[in-house]
């Protein structure tokens, strides 16, 4: 929610959201909460570095909009339902 408000993220490492997570967030080190509160005073003493990651964060949130991820699953559908009509013989790869 906050990536596709625009937002910077602060993150720690738990692994999992790479896929989210690039040039739109600083990582801070699992139970660190000096880490994690480097990270927004970092942020906060400079607005244009918040900007450009907050924009970063909305670029990457369009990939994960409703409607992104609807056509998503319409295309996998759409492949399944194909190779579903496809000849038995080349569904086994004979």
């Amino acid at each position: 929610e906050a990536m596709a408000c625009g937002l910077p993220i602060i993150a720690t490492g738990e692994g999992g959201r790479e896929e989210l997570l690039r040039d739109n967030a600083l990582m801070a080190p699992y139970s660190d909460p000096a880490a994690l509160a480097e990270g927004v005073a970092a942020l906060l003493s400079n607005p244009e570095k918040m900007a450009v990651m907050g924009q970063v964060s909305r670029e990457i949130a369009e990939h994960y909009s409703w409607a992104a991820v609807t056509e998503s699953y319409l295309s996998i559908y759409h492949d399944l339902i194909d190779s579903s009509h496809a000849p038995r013989a080349a569904r086994q790869g004979l």
